[in-house]
């Protein structure tokens, strides 16, 4: 029984608990999709404390934020892709979500890691995913990835491997992974932690009970052995046994534009043509189309554009990084907001 699939987890996981096969508890799923359950388990096991509150109004919202102090980050409790997510710094930032969101789920209210550009370099994401799976409650690293600057507000651009981070570094993040994990109660299958460097030292955003988007081509193309591979092996009962890609290959990515923080409708769409011809694009994945609406509060998956491809080294990729961003150009219109 498997899935990659955020939102299919559950049914994966009751069905695999009703025949007995391996997968996520139903306690440990729970911790898994839910944020504020894996908030206070981490905390209860002394991994990883963060401040939040779980809130179901707006009220709440705000009596949340009067105890917990600005500034926070407003979430859904269950969801993906940064999906309705606020950063809130001041009164003003305050009234803005009172006037847009209307709660029919639980939320989270999480006190703001600031971030640290240190450890990974100012050019670059201050914050990493880490892929591990298990088996028999065994967890093993199977890679960690660099990122590229979110957009705002917490939307993901892209991964890239290897990653900016010195060997000490890497140590430290795989480890801190390696701890929620286990204070999770994984114990078979893939897992997606992300792991944000601050001030205090690296701090758990979240940690998912499946295999991160677009890892497994990334690893595939930098020569590391496939996840989906080891994913499946653990769900039919063998132990996987991961091979990490070697760091001293090119730099492979995955890399996308996404929507201005706004809701818009597509009216051009410019340099198509010229981007597929880049050395260094392997592939291109062109999302928007003229009249297509888009809405930031989608998360990630607000994105116009998405590119694969390698680069020499991290230099090279910041250069190409660049050359997308001036290639590619989107023009767009504003649109009302539903009903």
């Amino acid at each position: 029984m498997l899935t990659f699939s955020e939102y299919a987890l559950r049914l994966a996981s009751e069905l695999a608990d009703r025949i007995g096969l391996p997968g996520h508890d139903l306690a440990t799923l729970d911790r898994l999709t839910r944020k504020s359950a894996q908030r206070r388990r981490l905390a209860e096991a002394g991994v990883d404390a963060v401040r939040y509150e779980s809130v179901h109004t707006l009220e709440e919202v705000g009596r949340a934020i009067d105890r917990i102090g600005l500034p926070v980050v407003l979430k859904p409790a269950v969801g993906t892709h940064s999906r309705d997510t606020f950063r809130i710094d001041d009164h003003k930032d305050w009234q803005a979500v009172e006037e847009a969101l209307v709660m029919r789920e639980e939320f989270v209210v999480e006190e703001l890691l600031v971030g640290d550009p240190g450890p990974a370099g100012p050019r670059w994401g201050d914050h990493v995913s880490v892929e591990h799976v298990s088996f028999e409650g065994e967890s093993r690293h199977v890679v960690t990835l660099g990122k590229f600057p979110l957009a705002v507000p917490f939307r993901e651009t892209g991964d890239f491997f290897p990653s900016t981070l010195d060997h000490e570094t890497l140590a430290s993040v795989n480890g801190l992974a390696a701890e929620a994990i286990s204070a999770l109660g994984v114990r078979h299958g893939i897992t997606h932690t992300e792991v944000k460097f601050t001030p205090a030292g690296p701090k758990i955003i979240e940690v998912n009970g499946r295999l991160g988007g677009g890892v497994a081509d990334i690893v595939r193309k930098a020569g590391g052995r496939d996840p989906v591979a080891m994913a499946f092996e653990v769900a039919v009962g063998r132990r996987p046994h991961p091979s990490a890609p070697p760091p001293d290959g090119n730099v492979v990515f995955e890399m996308s534009i996404l929507s201005p923080q706004d809701r818009v409708r597509i009216t051009r769409v410019r340099g198509l043509d010229a981007l597929r011809a880049m050395d260094g694009v392997d592939r291109m994945v062109a999302v928007a189309r003229p009249g297509s609406v888009v809405d930031w509060r989608t998360g990630s998956v607000s994105q116009l554009c998405t590119v694969y491809g390698h680069a020499s080294d991290h230099d090279a990729l910041q250069a190409l990084r660049k050359a997308i961003h001036q290639t590619y150009v989107c023009d767009f219109a504003p649109e009302p907001t539903d009903a």
